[in-house]
């Protein structure tokens, strides 16, 4: 849906620390707020992943997102990230409109997404040197998002989209 004017943003404490993974989507909802109506924080990318150096995340998570992109860059991995698709989307789930993607909270971010096509197959889980922009269980980029909290992509059940990771479960 489109954002309503009339539905206020969050105002957050700039103190508050990182919440918990949350747990389901009633819990993304508890925790972050409405869809679509988030309160945004700036995340300064140490270096550009194409065009972008910076983007919107949901504001109790810039801190999450910002030391997941220094694990990487301390990894000597940022050579593994070819393109940024993208964050913040008001947009329902691929095939389920009437549910609101994570991507609509700004808690959820796709990478490499020419690479990693979302497909019904699993994703092998050896890191493959020759393929270095598909992301596997053991790439550094999917251990640095695991390492604080997100889930990836490439592990869901019956959907497998390895270029997206969230910070919640069970949605």
């Amino acid at each position: 849906p489109p954002i309503n004017p009339a539905v206020p943003l969050a105002v957050v404490d700039p103190r508050r620390p990182i919440p918990a993974v949350p747990d389901g989507y009633a819990a993304v909802i508890r925790t972050f707020g409405p869809a679509c109506h988030v309160a945004m924080g700036t995340v300064q990318l140490p270096h550009p992943i194409g065009e972008f150096s910076e983007f919107k995340v949901h504001f109790d998570l810039r801190d999450a997102f910002s030391r997941v992109f220094d694990r990487i860059d301390k990894a000597s991995a940022w050579g593994l990230l070819h393109d940024f698709g993208g964050c913040f989307c008001c947009r329902g789930v691929r095939g389920k409109p009437n549910k609101m993607s994570l991507h609509s909270f700004a808690i959820a971010v796709d990478l490499n997404t020419t690479f990693n096509p979302m497909t019904t197959a699993p994703t092998q889980a050896a890191f493959d040197p020759a393929n270095p922009y598909v992301f596997t269980l053991y790439h550094p980029v999917v251990l640095a998002f695991k390492a604080e909290g997100f889930m990836w992509g490439g592990g869901f059940k019956n959907r497998h989209d390895a270029m997206h990771f969230q910070y919640a479960i069970n949605c």
